[in-house]
């Protein structure tokens, strides 16, 4: 590596720099000396305060408890009518909650080809079906395109919403399931195997 020389006026302002930081350096010092001091002058002047001993006997503890659990408590309080609790019954909905997704045309192909062919599919088999289902329609089959959409699908629908389920299958990957498709232990019943 070459070797760099400075002229006069680059060492004088080198040195000038150097100065000024030493300088702050030193001033800092002083003011966290001086904060020191302050802090330490504090501490002398609190107080050492004594934590009380608590009992841990088994009577007054249960005592304690019970006068504070029977005391007011946070929040709004019941509503009581006579010492009485109101006598109304919260109505359930039987409407099945939405899960927050809507689905898509991907979506809804892709539930509607696993009710109709009745078994496990593989995202192989479900791109060989909107080929075809394209194809039938006069479409053109954008491949790329219906893979990004698939997998969000997919996605979507097993892991946020649980309206399939992901089994092993034998080759790589998933195959894809509706939920009523498997027991409770979570293995797929006999007259939906492949």
């Amino acid at each position: 590596m070459n070797k760099l020389s400075l002229n006069r006026s680059e060492l004088q302002e080198l040195i000038g720099r150097y100065h000024s930081e030493v300088r702050k350096l030193s001033y800092q010092l002083q003011k966290t000396q001086k904060t020191i001091q302050e802090l330490e002058g504090e501490l002398q002047e609190k107080p050492v305060v004594e934590i009380p001993n608590i009992e841990t006997t088994g009577s007054s503890s249960t005592e304690t408890a019970s006068s504070t659990s029977t005391s007011s408590r946070r929040g709004r309080p019941s509503k009581k009518t006579n010492g009485e609790e109101t006598g109304k019954m919260k109505i359930v909905s039987k409407k099945p909650r939405r899960k927050g997704y809507k689905l898509s045309e991907t979506d809804e192909f892709v539930i509607h080809q696993l009710e109709s062919h009745g078994k496990p599919l593989i995202s192989a088999e479900l791109i060989d079906l909107a080929e075809a289902d394209s194809n039938s329609k006069g479409e053109k089959f954008d491949l790329e395109d219906f893979k990004i959409k698939l997998n969000r699908s997919i996605h979507k629908l097993a892991n946020r919403r649980g309206d399939l389920l992901k089994l092993k299958y034998e080759g790589r990957g998933f195959s894809y399931a509706l939920p009523e498709w498997v027991n409770k232990e979570g293995v797929l019943k006999k007259k939906f195997e492949r």
